[in-house]
């Protein structure tokens, strides 16, 4: 069982978003997936140091082990998701979704399973349809 939202920074809860899109989507997660995070975080976090936002990234990718499960750690994400929604601006919640298109390209390829994924965040936050490619 993991910890409330309450226990979360709300860059630990992006960091944990971006960590379940990138990882499970398409079972890689490659250096330059992870700096592409890193950079994302912090243009969500400017006064931190880039040490400091891949603290969290380090801290969020236990949070993200302590999970067992694909479906588990899905689930964690549409839960985070949900208030994600309730409590970031429209204008927050779209800069989300280009997050995740963005992390998607990184590889140079976006798959179904990334397309779905940014699909289904997109449907909860209440956005229109948003498909990466």
């Amino acid at each position: 069982m993991t910890a409330g939202i309450e226990s979360k920074s709300a860059l630990h809860v992006l960091a944990f978003l971006y960590l379940v899109f990138s990882h499970t989507t398409d079972a890689e997660l490659g250096e330059k997936e992870i700096s592409a995070i890193v950079d994302i975080l912090h243009k969500w976090a400017p006064s931190a140091t880039k040490g400091q936002v891949a603290h969290v990234l380090g801290e969020t990718a236990a949070w993200y082990n302590g999970i067992e499960g694909d479906a588990a750690r899905y689930a964690e994400a549409e839960r985070y998701a949900y208030l994600m929604r309730e409590n970031m601006s429209a204008t927050q919640l779209s800069s989300v979704i280009l997050n995740l298109i963005e992390i998607a390209r990184v590889d140079g390829k976006i798959t179904a399973a990334e397309d779905a994924f940014i699909a289904r965040i997109s449907a909860i936050f209440g956005l229109g349809d948003t498909r990466a490619t």
